[in-house]
C-alpha cells in the first residue's frame, strides 16, 4: 500500500473538528493574535488526591499487572449497576448489561463494529461527538447526521429519513449526555417540585384515526395509425381519465374548509401524437409528444380525512412556540384532558377548492442513422414539463412582516456582506389552530435532455453499446416521490406559498452520464469434439462501465442560536421565522453536488452444453467496481452558517463532507467478487 488512497475507510472520514480548531488556533497564535482557549472540555483542575493515591496503591500491587477480565472486574461492574439504581432507579444485570471499557469512544466504536454491517444506516443528532459518525464509517455503515437545533427539528428530520430512504436506519445513536449536553428536560423525570415544563415538544392524539373510502377510476384510450405515404407514418391517440372521488371529509365546524368537496379535473383528456419519417434508406426521424395526467393518490386522501380534526385530532406543542408550552402544556408526566385543552396547538390538512390535477407535457425527437449493416447512431432530444404540481402553504400563518438585515461574516469573523429578508411575526389569524396546511398547485418542473447512442449489433462474436446523456432538471422545490404522495408539508419552501423563490436544480438533476457496455463471445474453433465444446468454446466476456457527474446532495443550511427578531412565528433555523426550508437563502437551491462517479463491472461466463437439447450450465465469475473507485453519495448539509445575534458566520468545516456512500443496487460501492452457476432449460 504505497498510496494513501488504498486506506479507503480513512478517506471517507470527515475532518476531525478538534484538529481543525487546533490548526486555526495555531495559525492565530502564530499571527500574534490573542486566543482564548476553551479547550475540548478537558479538566482544568488536578485529579482529586484520593484518586491519585488509590491509583498509586493499586499500581504497586502485582496482581493488577495482569490482563483484566474482558468484561471488567466483577466488583466494578456491580458498583456500576448500583450507581444506575441509585441515581436513575434502573435495574441492570452486572453480568449481562454492564461492561468496562477504556472510555465512551472505545465502547461506541466496538459497539458499532459488533452491531452493524456494510450498508447499514445509523442516524445520530448533529452536533455530536465525532465518534458517533467516525465509528459508523469505520464499520462500513452509512452515517446520517441530523440537525438538532431543537427537538422538533430533529424528530421531523428523523421522520423524513424513515419515510424517504430506500434503506431506513438500523440504529439511532444517542448518548446521555449528548454533545451539547442534555437539556433541563432531564429534571422533569425527578425532583420537579416546582411544576417546570422543560421539554421541547409534546404530542397527544385524541379519537380514532380509522377511516374508510373508495376511489373509482375510469380510463379510455383510443389510437389510430395512418400511413401517409411510404416515408411518413402518423400515430394519433388520446386517453381520457375520470376519477370518482369519495365524499368530502367530515366538516370541522371550527374550520369549514375541511368539508369542501375533493376537486379533480372533469375532463382530463390527454392527446398523444407520434411521427416516423424515413429520410432515406439509412436515416429515420422519429418524434412523439403527449400529455399525461397524474392519478389521485390515496396518500393524499389519508391526510385529508385524518387531518381535519375529526374524528381524530392531534395536539402538538413545540419549543419553537414556547409560550404555548408555558401557558397550556401539561407538567410531565401528565397529559391533556381533552383535545380542546390547548388552543392553537392542533394542525389541519385541507385541499384548496381550486385544486387541479397535476400533469406533465412530454416530447421527444430522435434522428437515427445506420452507419453500416451492424452499426447505428442515434441522437435524441427529450423534453418534459410538470404543470400544476402540488405544493403546500400554511394558510393560518401571519403575513410576511417587516424586513430584518443580517450581517454575513466569513470564517474569520470579518463582515463581507448583508442579507435582508422579511420576517413572519405576530399571532396566527385563527388562534384556535396552529398550522393549517393547504395543498395547492403552483409548483412546476422542467427537464431537458440530449442523448447520443452508438450501437453495434451482434456480429463476429461482438456487440457493444455506447450512450451519452446530457440533462438538466429544474423545479420549484418538488421534493421526492414521498412529497407527491402524502404532501401537507411546507418544509421544502423558504417562504410560505412562494414556490418560485426555490426554483433551481432539482433533486433528479444529473448533467452528464456515459454508459458503455459490450459482450464478446468468440468462437475459437469450429470443431465439434468434446474438448472444443467443454473447454475451448463457450466463453463470454461482458462489461458495463458507467461514468457520471454528481447529483444534488441538497442545500446547506443555517443554524440559529437565538431569536434575532422578537415574535418570530417559529424559533427554528429559518432566517425569516418560518418553519419551511432551513437552507442558506442567498445561495442557489441544491448548490452542493456529490463528486463524479465511475464504476466498471465485468462478468466472465463459461457455457457448458448438457446432453439434453436446449439445456446448458452457465458458470459465472463477476467483479463489481473492479477499480474499487469510491465517492460519497451524500454530503453533510448542516451547517454552512451559524447565526448569533443577527450575525451569520461562515462555518466551512461543518458541511460538505461525505456522510454515506451507498451504491446501487446492493447498497455498497466496495469492490465485490462473486461466482455463480445457472442452469438454463
Amino acid at each position: 500500500m504505497s498510496e494513501t488512497k488504498e486506506f479507503y475507510r480513512i478517506q471517507k472520514l470527515p475532518p476531525y473538528v478538534f484538529a481543525v480548531i487546533n490548526e486555526m488556533k495555531a495559525k492565530a497564535r502564530a499571527a500574534q493574535m490573542d486566543v482564548v482557549d476553551l479547550g475540548m472540555g478537558n479538566p482544568d483542575g488536578a485529579t482529586p488526591q484520593v484518586v491519585v493515591d488509590k491509583l498509586i496503591e493499586a499500581s504497586r500491587n502485582p496482581r493488577n499487572h495482569r490482563y483484566s477480565l474482558s468484561r471488567g472486574i466483577p466488583h466494578l461492574r456491580e458498583e456500576i449497576v448500583k450507581r444506575y439504581k441509585r441515581k436513575h432507579n434502573v435495574d441492570l444485570d452486572p453480568d449481562k448489561e454492564a461492561i468496562v471499557t477504556m472510555g465512551a469512544k472505545d465502547a461506541l466504536a466496538h459497539l458499532l463494529f459488533a452491531t452493524i454491517g456494510p450498508g447499514d444506516v445509523v442516524a445520530a443528532p448533529n452536533p455530536a461527538y465525532p465518534i458517533h459518525q467516525y465509528g459508523v464509517i469505520m464499520s462500513e455503515g452509512y452515517s446520517h447526521m441530523l440537525p438538532m437545533p431543537d427537538a422538533d427539528t430533529f424528530l421531523e428530520r428523523l421522520r423524513e429519513l424513515y419515510r424517504e430512504s430506500m434503506k431506513p436506519p438500523k440504529m439511532l445513536l444517542i448518548s446521555f449526555p449528548h454533545n451539547p449536553t442534555v437539556t433541563a428536560f432531564a429534571q422533569d423525570y425527578s425532583g420537579n417540585t416546582a411544576g417546570l415544563k422543560d421539554y421541547t415538544s409534546f404530542t397527544q392524539t385524541f379519537g380514532n384515526p380509522l377511516v374508510k373510502y373508495t376511489i373509482k377510476d375510469l380510463g379510455v384510450y383510443l389510437q389510430d395509425q395512418w400511413k401517409v405515404n411510404d416515408r411518413l407514418t402518423v400515430t394519433l391517440g388520446a386517453r381520457y381519465e375520470r376519477t370518482f372521488t369519495p365524499g368530502p371529509a367530515i366538516e370541522n365546524p371550527a374550520f369549514p374548509l375541511t368539508g369542501e368537496n375533493i376537486p379533480t379535473g372533469k375532463v382530463d383528456l390527454m392527446p398523444r401524437i407520434g411521427l416516423a419519417y424515413r429520410i432515406n434508406d439509412k436515416t429515420v426521424l422519429r418524434a412523439g409528444a403527449g400529455t399525461f395526467f397524474a392519478r389521485l393518490v390515496a396518500g393524499l386522501l389519508d391526510d385529508v380525512y385524518t387531518g381535519n380534526g375529526l374524528p381524530s385530532t392531534q395536539t402538538s406543542l413545540s419549543i419553537s412556540n414556547a409560550s404555548l408550552i408555558a401557558s397550556q402544556g401539561p407538567v410531565f408526566p401528565n397529559v391533556l384532558a381533552s383535545a380542546g385543552t390547548a388552543a392553537g396547538s392542533s394542525t389541519l390538512d385541507v385541499l384548496s377548492p381550486k385544486l387541479k390535477t397535476p400533469y406533465s407535457e412530454q416530447a421527444e425527437i430522435t434522428l437515427e442513422r445506420q452507419l453500416s449493416k451492424d452499426m447505428v447512431l442515434s441522437v435524441s432530444g427529450i423534453f418534459s414539463r410538470g404543470v400544476n404540481l402540488y405544493g403546500t402553504q400554511d394558510i393560518n400563518a401571519p403575513a410576511l412582516g417587516a424586513p430584518f438585515t443580517y450581517t454575513i461574516d466569513d470564517a474569520g469573523g470579518n463582515a463581507v456582506g448583508t442579507y435582508t429578508t422579511g420576517v413572519y411575526t405576530g399571532a396566527r389569524p385563527n388562534p384556535a389552530f396552529g398550522a393549517v396546511y393547504e395543498e395547492t398547485n403552483g409548483v412546476s418542473s422542467w427537464y431537458d435532455g440530449l442523448t447520443v447512442n452508438f450501437k453495434k449489433h451482434f456480429s463476429h462474436g461482438f456487440m457493444s453499446d455506447l450512450g451519452y446523456t446530457w440533462s438538466h432538471e429544474i423545479d420549484d422545490g418538488q421534493g421526492s416521490a414521498t412529497n407527491a404522495i402524502f404532501g401537507f408539508s411546507d418544509a421544502l419552501w423558504t417562504y410560505n406559498g412562494q414556490y418560485a423563490f426555490d426554483k433551481g436544480s432539482g433533486a433528479l438533476d444529473q448533467r452528464h452520464r456515459i454508459v458503455y457496455s459490450f459482450i464478446y463471445a468468440p468462437t475459437f474453433t469450429h470443431s465439434n469434439n468434446a474438448f472444443a465444446k467443454y473447454v475451448v468454446n463457450g466463453w463470454q466476456l461482458a462489461s458495463i462501465t458507467t461514468i457520471a457527474s454528481g447529483r444534488p446532495a441538497g442545500s446547506p443550511t443555517v443554524h440559529l442560536t437565538d431569536t434575532p427578531v422578537t415574535g418570530m412565528l417559529y424559533s427554528a433555523s429559518a432566517l425569516n421565522g418560518f418553519n419551511g426550508a432551513f437552507r442558506v437563502p442567498f445561495w442557489p437551491v441544491n448548490s452542493l453536488y456529490t463528486p463524479w462517479t465511475q464504476t466498471e463491472n465485468l462478468r466472465l461466463t463459461k457455457n457448458i452444453p448438457l446432453p439434453r437439447e436446449g439445456m446448458h450450465l452457465a458458470l459465472n465469475f463477476e467483479a463489481f467496481n473492479v477499480a474499487n473507485n469510491w465517492s460519497p453519495t451524500a454530503l453533510q448539509l448542516s451547517q454552512a452558517y451559524n447565526e448569533t445575534k443577527g450575525v451569520l458566520t461562515y462555518t466551512p468545516t461543518q458541511y460538505g463532507y461525505g456522510t454515506s456512500d451507498g451504491g446501487f443496487p446492493d447498497g455498497t460501492q466496495a469492490r465485490r467478487l462473486q461466482v455463480s452457476a445457472r442452469l438454463v432449460f
